[in-house]
């Protein structure tokens, strides 16, 4: 057994994580972070939700009723034992459930109908409030092996004072360092998607304890669905945030996943950081990407024209492209001598 201290991560094959320091949060590359990373780009092993971490959604279009004069307003909604505090301490009960997780929060709407209609509102609301979490964040794809970090993890000795705070320097590398921490303290990215989860499984566990006829049930889940966020008919780009870069999403739509590029791709072979490739990573050259640190979102070209106009960004997608049907060809190349 080695003494404390002792730097044993070469022992084991490279590993490979999304991070962003700044919230804690990570994504592991094949789940576990174990994965042979030239052979996860252009396929679905390449599971990082790129979408549901950096993609602003398109907001729906609110369809105003009008209200003809005869009609009565409706009644309001029975909220239980709850009718007795102002519109302003229920919210703040709701704030305070919510906090609790989905679990609770579906719990708490299953009481009554006032508290489900509040319940279904925030619900909705929160998906769009929520959605991007890592929109203007430094982001890298960091391997375990990696002694150094992107430029801009160690600004004001930032991932350094990371690694103190929380006692975590296991050996002489910060970079080392700062990505076991991660791996093993930091949290997935809560993503729209892993929200509707949550809120199904609260569902499952609640629904059939509750007082709710069985005919409202396939109804109430829907309430709890997340509605489309990201259109397929409209054109979406990647921007780095930090160069004033994008790369164009609209040439992908409706084709083969496997011959074209896709922003998950774009953005995981510019960002990924280790100054030590492992056997398996020689043939695809992602050891120092020239986005790793970098902020990114993505939003549709209408956003893009709208806030700054295209004029203040550089169109980097056929760049990318070459870069990416170069690798893809290494790729393949491998793969046939397998």
């Amino acid at each position: 057994m080695c003494g404390k201290g002792v730097d044993q991560i070469l022992r084991a094959a490279q590993r490979w994580a999304v991070l962003t320091p700044e919230l804690n949060e990570r994504h592991l590359m094949g789940n576990d972070g174990r994965i042979e990373i030239a052979q996860a780009f252009f396929t679905d092993k390449m599971d990082f939700d790129v979408w549901g971490a950096l993609a602003r959604p398109v907001l729906p279009v609110v369809q105003v009723k009008e209200v003809e004069k005869h009609d009565d307003p409706p009644a309001p909604r029975s909220l239980g034992a709850l009718n007795i505090l102002s519109t302003e301490l229920v919210e703040m009960v709701v704030d305070a459930v919510s906090d609790l997780g989905e679990s609770d929060l579906v719990a708490l709407g299953l009481t009554c109908q006032g508290l489900w209609e509040l319940v279904v509102h925030r619900v909705q609301k929160s998906y769009y409030k929520k959605a991007a979490p890592w929109t203007g964040k430094k982001i890298a794809l960091q391997g375990s092996w990696s002694t150094s970090l992107p430029d801009s993890f160690n600004e004001d000795s930032f991932a350094q004072k990371i690694v103190d705070d929380y006692e975590y320097r296991i050996n002489k590398h910060v970079s080392r360092s700062l990505f076991i921490f991660m791996e093993a303290e930091g949290t997935a990215p809560r993503s729209p998607k892993t929200r509707e989860a949550a809120l199904m499984n609260g569902m499952d566990e609640h629904l059939p304890q509750s007082r709710v006829p069985r005919r409202k049930w396939k109804e109430m889940w829907e309430q709890l669905k997340c509605p489309v966020l990201f259109p397929l008919d409209r054109d979406w780009v990647l921007r780095n945030l930090t160069t004033k870069e994008y790369v164009s999403a609209s040439f992908t739509v409706g084709v083969i996943r496997v011959t074209k590029l896709r922003l998950v791709d774009a953005l995981l072979l510019k960002i990924g950081w280790t100054d030590m490739p492992s056997w398996s990573d020689e043939n695809i050259d992602i050891s120092q990407g020239d986005w790793a640190g970098h902020c990114f979102d993505i939003v549709t070209k209408d956003v893009l024209a709208s806030e700054e106009g295209f004029e203040a960004w550089k169109d980097v997608t056929h760049d990318v492209a070459l870069k990416a049907g170069k690798l893809r060809g290494d790729h393949q190349r491998h793969a046939d001598r397998w």
